[in-house]
């Protein structure tokens, strides 16, 4: 909503479920904070979803599990990552969450957050946490395996599921943000089951490839990207297959230490950041370079037409002569009659 002030809010409602710390708590302790959503104001006890069921005791189940109603008022900070309107700006929408730590972008939605320091044992992996369809594959393999052997959601998790949110973007839209036709490729994308999403990641795309299954509006510029960000999120799932299935001796705090942290290439976070960020800081650079030339030439163009079309108005004419533009098409003269073809 946007005040009289001109100061845009976001009211947010959403259901917690019971045990979970509410979001407004974590939001008190990131106050000022740079880089994270600031709240102005939140509302508890608005109900209960165990108001509405009645009785369930007789029912013998303890499948239903109760959710708490909260509001929330935060600053309003810009619009949803879909809401863009060409190549540079979906650039710009999809690198922001990615931006945080250069204090370029905010995060928000701390309804979900941990609190740091918790053990890996009490951190819950399933899937009633975050979308199905950008699960990492790690995560979705972990669906499969006991409880006390999945890996535990780290950054690596996170920064893939940057990946398959602008995979989604650029295979679902057209370049200015429309809703695109449908293709093949992009019917595989959806899937959560792991091997789909495996068979996506290690499958070699040509630039064509991918030209062919998105729609005619994007440019190469973010094909190129998307293929060299498809390579290093190969890269990290083919490091983390090799130690999914590995466990490590607890500390003598009791504290397992993360599995994946075995290996160099994985363990360095700031490394992986840093080279996503310059991949979209490269595509961003090279997309409004092209549209500036794009724009430039186009006026260059009018420009041209315009001057031949007032030469043509202001100098004597013979009826039938006619004007001869550099591209080769032909103009009669306002006084003629002749047809309009080359002669």
């Amino acid at each position: 909503m946007e005040r009289a002030s001109g100061r845009r809010l976001l009211v947010k409602d959403y259901w917690m479920s019971e045990g979970r710390v509410a979001e407004f708590e974590l939001l008190k302790d990131v106050k000022n904070l740079k880089g994270l959503g600031q709240m102005v104001a939140y509302e508890e006890g608005r109900g209960q979803t165990k108001d509405f069921r009645g009785d369930t005791e007789s029912l013998g189940t303890k499948g239903f599990h109760n959710r708490k109603a909260i509001r929330i008022v935060l600053e309003a900070y810009g619009k949803s990552i879909d809401k863009f309107t060409s190549d540079e700006d979906s650039l710009v929408h999809c690198a922001t969450p990615l931006l945080s730590q250069e204090n370029r972008g905010i995060l928000i939605d701390l309804d979900m957050a941990i609190k740091a320091g918790r053990f890996i044992s009490e951190i819950c992996k399933d899937f009633r946490t975050g979308n199905p369809i950008f699960y990492s594959a790690a995560i979705l393999e972990g669906l499969s395996m006991d409880m006390q052997d999945r890996p535990a959601h780290d950054y690596l998790d996170d920064l893939e599921m940057f990946f398959w949110i602008f995979v989604y973007l650029m295979f679902t839209r057209k370049a200015n943000g429309e809703k695109a036709e449908i293709k093949d490729i992009q019917k595989t994308i959806p899937g959560c089951a792991y091997f789909v999403k495996w068979t996506f990641i290690t499958k070699t795309l040509s630039p064509d490839a991918v030209k062919r299954s998105l729609d005619a509006s994007w440019h190469s510029v973010s094909v190129d990207l998307f293929l060299n960000f498809k390579d290093h999120i190969h890269k990290l799932c083919l490091e983390k297959e090799k130690l999914t299935g590995s466990k490590l001796e607890s500390y003598l705090d009791g504290i397992v230490p993360n599995r994946f942290s075995q290996s160099p290439f994985l363990k360095d976070v700031d490394t992986h950041y840093t080279y996503i960020l310059g991949l979209f800081d490269d595509a961003l650079e090279k997309a409004v370079g092209a549209a500036r030339a794009s724009s430039t030439a186009a006026r260059g163009s009018k420009r041209r037409t315009d001057d031949a079309e007032s030469a043509l108005d202001e100098s004597p004419t013979k009826p039938g002569k006619r004007l001869r533009f550099p591209s080769g098409d032909v103009v009669p003269s306002s006084n003629s009659s002749a047809p309009n073809n080359q002669e």
